[in-house]
């Protein structure tokens, strides 16, 4: 039975008056002003299907929506490109909003919805979004505002793994299928069915010139079944007109997302050069507008340049901090430091198809020789905590009772001794004959303090007799490496959202299972999760997957640093109850800029 308390009419006022305050503050916050914010990473298409770059992920957020967000207390989820949801274990039914439009104008529809997820699925998207969606059957768009997918098996609280798709404006990548059809002398020659263009919708005439295999066209127009397109690579370059929707298969131009991305969010995309990506507020938004103006991002050289960047306030606003400069922004008074919360972790990647590395003792035995409290504080400062598998301490479903292995160099080297044989004099080791030898890689748009850090631990490693070196590749080769498994070790830092799914990443399946880790076992306790709807009986599989995965240690786990943003004093209401741990500018229209400081 609930039971209610009877609250005094002076503490009822008291919340009365608080709620006008706040009212009152809202309606005081001013609009305008520019927020430049900056980091080291790179941006090379604000694409949010296939970008597995944070800083990207970030920025796409304030241009791309998805139907679902987290909600304002950072624990749920509340509609947003939906109206509402309706969820079954087999099925999930979006009610999308009616007066929502693409930042070009053109309405947004269940047929965007529909066309994102083609985009999703087709096997040449290059995507980790694909494993997150691999319980969807079938997909039916019932009208222009609802859209159903049926799922394969029963999945526990669907609407969580759709806050990861952002939706595409289906309009401007849409390109018609060719097919072979016979020409007068009956030779095979591959055309697009139907498809002149016209001088008009709906023509009496049509011109003669068709558009050729893989032309690439700009839609500028849509009318009815028709849209009006200019031809902007292969076949009549320059051509414009109009050309009949037959078919729903989409071939996009990559450099439209970067050159011209269109989305629904709250800023819409103005410009690229030089100095950076600058958005614009979005007017016709359909939720609560923001009150800043201009988001203006910058890519720094350095952490060091971008740190001084901040005090000398030409940026106001940087998303992750050196944690060694905390200290000296925090004295500066021209900014102050946000930790929030961390859905994140650190670790070293064994490639288990190499010699020795396949043995689950050699990689326990490696964990072992390296001191993690020590090179936490000596690289850190100490501020984060050490992991014991692959699951963040804020995380849903972290088993809290599983502890790190120790730092213990007796034990490694006992384990090492059985796994592949006594050292050698010189204390090196051998492996079927061959130095016990690894390359480990990093991304070169790594922090200093990680490149310092993995040297330390190539030191850690020659005390145990195994040579490790550091090969520092630049971030697309570093990727692709990753992907075809040409490396022994990789430095890896994984980021999550609210549903903090690391299936990709540990299932013997996994589109992100760099390592090529297969346990039979842990590849069904995952199957299994996906298909149980009871929240604690998912929580105990998650237990029994972490438990078996500490065991096996595919990775070094190491740590999950803290989240610390610096801000400018300028910048009111930024805190942590308003920065999402992993999209950051979630509630960024809580945010202003006082106008005398603008």
């Amino acid at each position: 039975m609930k039971r209610y308390r009877i609250l005094p009419a002076v503490l009822i006022a008291g919340f009365v008056l608080a709620a006008a305050a706040a009212a009152d503050a809202q309606m005081q916050r001013d609009k305008g002003g520019t927020m430049r914010y900056s980091s080291t990473k790179q941006i090379k298409a604000l694409d949010p299907i296939t970008s597995t770059s944070l800083a990207t992920l970030r920025m796409t957020s304030l241009i791309y929506e998805s139907l679902v967000e987290r909600d304002e207390f950072g624990t749920g989820l509340k509609p947003l490109l939906a109206d509402k949801f309706e969820s079954a274990p087999r099925l999930i039914t979006f009610f999308l909003k009616h007066d929502i439009k693409w930042h070009d104008g053109a309405p947004f529809t269940a047929e965007d919805v529909a066309f994102t997820f083609k985009v999703l699925r087709n096997p040449k998207t290059e995507t980790a979004l694909r494993d997150e969606f691999k319980f969807v059957g079938d997909v039916s768009v019932k009208d222009a505002h609802t859209i159903t997918f049926t799922f394969l098996d029963p999945v526990y609280k669907p609407e969580y793994r759709f806050m990861a798709l952002k939706i595409l404006p289906r309009h401007t990548f849409e390109v018609l299928d060719p097919e072979y059809t016979p020409t007068a002398k009956g030779e095979a020659q591959l055309r697009f069915p139907d498809v002149p263009l016209l001088s008009a919708p709906r023509a009496d005439s049509r011109t003669t010139r068709e558009l050729p295999n893989k032309a690439i066209i700009s839609i500028l127009e849509s009318r009815g079944d028709y849209v009006r397109a200019k031809v902007l690579r292969a076949g009549p370059v320059g051509a414009e007109g109009w050309i009949e929707k037959f078919k729903d298969h989409i071939a996009r131009d990559e450099g439209s997302f970067i050159l011209h991305p269109i989305g629904t969010g709250p800023y819409k995309f103005e410009s690229i050069g030089t100095r950076g990506i600058n958005l614009r507020l979005n007017e016709e938004y359909h939720g609560d507008k923001a009150y800043i103006e201009f988001v203006r991002r910058t890519r720094a050289q350095d952490k060091n340049t971008m740190v001084n960047y901040l005090l000398n306030e030409f940026l106001n606003l940087l998303p992750d901090t050196p944690l060694e400069d905390i200290a000296r922004i925090e004295k500066s008074g021209v900014a102050k430091t946000t930790q929030y919360s961390s859905l994140k972790f650190a670790g070293f990647v064994y490639n288990t198809q190499k010699k020795g590395l396949g043995k689950r003792e050699m990689r326990r035995a490696m964990t072992l020789a390296l001191n993690r409290s020590q090179l936490l504080e000596t690289f850190y400062q100490g501020k984060g905590d050490i992991v014991a598998g692959p699951f963040a301490p804020d995380s849903w479903g972290v088993s809290l009772s599983l502890k790190p292995l120790g730092f213990d160099l007796d034990a490694a080297n006992k384990l090492l001794d059985e796994a592949i044989g006594l050292p050698r004099e010189d204390g090196s080791r051998r492996i079927e004959g061959q130095p016990a030898a690894y390359r480990l890689i990093i991304s070169n748009e790594q922090n200093p303090a990680d490149y310092n850090m993995c040297h330390a631990y190539k030191d850690a490693m020659a005390k145990v007799g195994i040579q490790v070196e550091v090969d520092t590749v630049e971030k697309g080769k570093y990727i692709d490496d990753l992907r075809a498994g040409d490396f022994d070790i990789a430095y890896l830092e994984w980021n999550f959202g609210i549903s903090y799914n690391i299936k990709p990443i540990f299932h013997p399946e996994g589109l992100n299972n760099y390592g090529r880790y297969v346990n039979p076992e842990v590849g069904r306790l995952f199957d299994e999760m996906d298909r149980q709807n009871d929240g604690e009986a998912r929580r105990e599989l998650s237990y029994k997957i972490q438990e078996i995965i500490a065991e096996d240690a595919p990775y070094t786990f190491l740590w999950t640093l803290k989240n610390v943003a610096s801000s400018s004093i300028h910048i009111r209401d930024i805190g942590p109850e308003t920065i999402d741990p992993y999209e950051f500018f979630t509630w960024i229209e809580r945010w202003y800029i006082p106008r005398d400081v603008q």
